[in-house]
């Protein structure tokens, strides 16, 4: 059957890369936004059976280079599905995962142990996307507390996957008698995937001959687990101390499928994983190199904290480092409220106040109405109606506001009744002044 994952030395990982994956947090902030990834049962299964309990997380690297969480879930071995967020773009800092950004898995178990999944397939973050992961393999990550030597390495993984088909390399007995002079142990034999060595076939070494089955690729999955046709062979060799070897067969042949090799000869190199790095040794220099061991002068810039970004109130031109103290983006107006071109959301003024505010009725169908107004204050109440506004006059309208010149007809009062005795001709209402000769009637 074959095996989901494979170890894969940490010590392949950058040292600044390693320092944060020691560092990790798993908490992390909802955005709001998210991608759906869903590890599968196999997936599931096969991390459990390897880690235990722990936590599962989804990880982004900020502007300062660290990993940043946008997504975990505590593990017990079932399938488990995490919303991955993706990042607020309403905020400065990034705090998700931008589109197409590579999704970098860690999982945390119950004693604290950090190490990095390598899923299957490895998506990059697709908002409202979702991923089921079907398998991982498995990064151990060393935070340190280990040995004290500095060029130990990491154990070789010697695991491989059985493919059903093969090439045969016998190492003969004078090629063993070569490697016997550096002991006992295991001989394994690695194909390229990517960037990463993987091993493809391994054997034990008691000092006597061995036949290791180099497997080759199983063309009908996806993932390269095997070695192409013609491709070159690599040879490693684990004593049983831990000390590591490169090996250089004769003769060195290429995989062929089916194919046979007999190992005449075997030379070897010790391999030491500790790494000379000269760099800025100084973390207050912009050119510091957290990896670096031999300090070689190149610290000349002085690092400089504070907003690098223009478009904030809060820039610092001196600034050479961004830390997350741009808060308020800049947006030019007016800032005066006494004034019409007022914007309460500018934060620069502009200069395009112009206007002063006046305040008033501005309708002119109101009485109250004021030209130089240019605000409206809720002061119009009395609508203009126009017409006679003297009562003296018989144009008289009672609801006029406005004085038209529409009074012309004077009131005169007096008896307008033509059958009484003190009828008034020149009379236009009647007063009720009317007498009447009832006798003569």
């Amino acid at each position: 059957m074959k095996k989901l994952f494979t170890l894969i030395s940490a010590f392949l990982v950058a040292m600044t890369s390693v320092q944060a994956q020691c560092d990790l947090d798993f908490s992390f902030s909802n955005t709001g936004t998210n991608m759906t990834a869903f590890f599968t049962p196999p997936a599931a299964s096969a991390i459990y059976s390897e880690l235990g309990d722990g936590s599962v997380g989804a990880f982004f690297i900020n502007s300062d280079g660290e990993y940043v969480c946008g997504a975990s879930v505590a593990f017990t071995g079932s399938q488990i599905q995490l919303a991955v967020m993706a990042d607020d773009a309403t905020t400065p800092a990034k705090d998700g995962f931008s589109s197409g950004e590579s999704i970098t898995w860690f999982y945390q178990s119950s004693d604290g142990a950090i190490y990095s999944l390598v899923t299957n397939p490895a998506d990059n973050f697709v908002i409202n996307g979702m991923s089921f992961i079907g398998s991982a393999s498995i990064d151990a990550v060393d935070c340190g507390g280990g040995s004290s030597n500095e060029d130990a390495c990491p154990p070789l993984e010697t695991d491989f996957v059985n493919t059903g088909s093969n090439m045969t390399l016998f190492v003969t007995p004078g090629a063993a008698s070569d490697l016997s002079a550096i002991g006992t142990g295991i001989v394994a034999v690695y194909f390229m995937s990517g960037d990463q060595e993987v091993c493809g076939g391994s054997s034990a070494f008691v000092g006597g001959q061995v036949q290791i089955t180099a497997m080759g690729d199983d063309a009908t999955t996806p993932a390269k687990d095997g070695f192409a046709s013609g491709e070159s062979i690599l040879w490693k060799f684990q004593d049983d101390e831990g000390n590591q070897y490169n090996l250089t067969p004769s003769p060195d042949a290429g995989f062929a499928l089916n194919g046979i090799s007999f190992i005449a000869g075997m030379s070897y190199d010790a391999i030491s994983c500790g790494v000379d790095v000269e760099g800025c040794t100084d973390a207050d220099y912009l050119e510091y190199n957290s990896s670096a061991n031999i300090d070689d002068g190149s610290c000349s810039v002085l690092a400089v904290a504070g907003c690098t970004d223009s478009n904030y109130l809060e820039y610092n031109a001196s600034a050479n480092i961004d830390n997350g103290s741009c808060l308020t983006l800049i947006v030019d107006g007016c800032t005066d409220d006494l004034y019409l071109e007022y914007n309460p959301n500018a934060t620069t003024d502009d200069g395009s106040c112009l206007t002063l505010v006046v305040t008033g009725c501005t309708d002119v169908n109101y009485l109250e109405y004021n030209a130089s107004a240019n605000v409206d204050n809720g002061s119009c109440q009395t609508l203009i109606v126009e017409g006679c506004t003297n009562s003296l006059y018989v144009e008289y309208n009672s609801s006029a506001t406005t004085d038209d010149g529409s009074c012309s007809t004077l009131i005169v009062g007096g008896c307008t009744d033509v059958n009484a005795t003190n009828f008034n001709a020149s009379a236009n209402v009647n007063d009720g002044s009317c007498e009447y000769d009832l006798i003569g009637a």
